[in-house]
């Protein structure tokens, strides 16, 4: 390996500086789009954590977590909607944020419909879920006409029940 003299970088002409500067410029741009955002959206079948190094998560498109599968979500993380997208639980998701580190839901509040029923989407939609799998803790929820809804249950239409409990500690909805 070869090692550069820094007295080196003084000599250089100010056109060879220029260029050394601009390669720079785009080693760094190429390292930050490293550290740009995992879009998520589709069927979520197998246990799959979400990492706060690999966030923030942009929700493109509907996700769904199949019955017998759990999204985990560390704390840190944020997830980002990009439009009236949904995360529908058939089975579990475990967020458990902390106090210094709560897991965010950002929602796209100009692009979610006006509430009606069966109108806009929520962030978490637990539907044919047992809750008592879920947890949420240190979550907060923010511009989203729905943040969490517990299932389309109506009396008389048991199809979409969930069964058990959810557990929750410490959420918090802004603008929702």
């Amino acid at each position: 390996m070869k090692i550069i003299d820094p007295a080196y970088l003084f000599r250089l002409s100010p056109m060879q500086r220029l260029v050394s500067v601009y390669i720079a410029s785009l080693l760094f741009a190429t390292s930050m789009l490293s550290m740009s955002a995992t879009a998520v959206e589709g069927v979520i079948s197998s246990d799959v954590t979400w990492s706060k190094s690999a966030s923030p998560y942009t929700v493109s498109g509907n996700i769904g977590v199949s019955k017998g599968a759990k999204l985990i979500i560390e704390p840190g993380v944020e997830i980002e909607f990009l439009g009236d997208f949904e995360i529908l639980v058939n089975g579990a998701i475990d967020a458990r944020g902390t106090g210094d580190d709560p897991i965010k839901f950002i929602g796209n509040s100009k692009d979610q419909g006006e509430f009606h029923e069966g109108g806009a989407s929520a962030m978490l939609l637990f539907q044919k879920a047992n809750l008592t799998s879920s947890r949420l803790d240190n979550v907060s929820f923010s511009d989203a006409v729905w943040a969490v809804r517990i299932g389309n249950e109506r009396e008389g239409d048991s199809d979409g029940n969930n069964s058990g409990t959810l557990d929750v500690t410490s959420l918090n909805f802004e603008n929702c």
